[in-house]
């Protein structure tokens, strides 16, 4: 999960923090990496998708609910017109979309809440702050 020290602290891990993180995280990291780990559209971002899954866990996202949106994301099933998850999913597998971790890693989690609330988007949407315990 170095990868949420890259997109959350906006830095690198140390080997040591890697280690110890992992061990004190073991069941959220290993949720959130079940989601995504070759079940991903896009390879290039499993982690930092991974990293958003996480986050959410951490913040008491239930976890059905963030399986759900995750099973659109993999596989398209079961969305409408305008679902966030299918618009994520979408620009996941675009090939010119050329995004930061932290792009898709804050996508998500904004994505997310948008489905989750019923509300419809037709592009993707990237907040400046990734939003926190209060936005959910």
């Amino acid at each position: 999960m170095a990868e949420v020290f890259k997109v959350f602290a906006g830095r690198q891990a140390t080997d040591a923090e890697k280690e110890e993180f992992y061990f004190r995280n073991k069941e959220g990291i290993d949720f959130s990496w079940s989601l995504t780990n070759n079940r991903m559209p896009a390879r290039h971002a499993r982690a930092p998708i991974s990293a958003a899954i996480f986050y959410m866990d951490t913040l008491g996202v239930d976890r059905e609910e963030i399986n759900e949106f995750m099973g659109i994301v993999r596989t398209k099933l079961g969305h409408s017109r305008g679902c966030p998850a299918f618009i994520l999913r979408e620009e996941l597998t675009d090939g010119r979309a050329k995004r930061t971790s932290r792009d898709w890693a804050a996508a998500t989690v904004q994505h997310f809440i948008l489905w989750s609330r019923g509300k419809k988007t037709y592009k993707l949407s990237i907040p400046k702050v990734i939003p926190g315990k209060g936005d959910f």
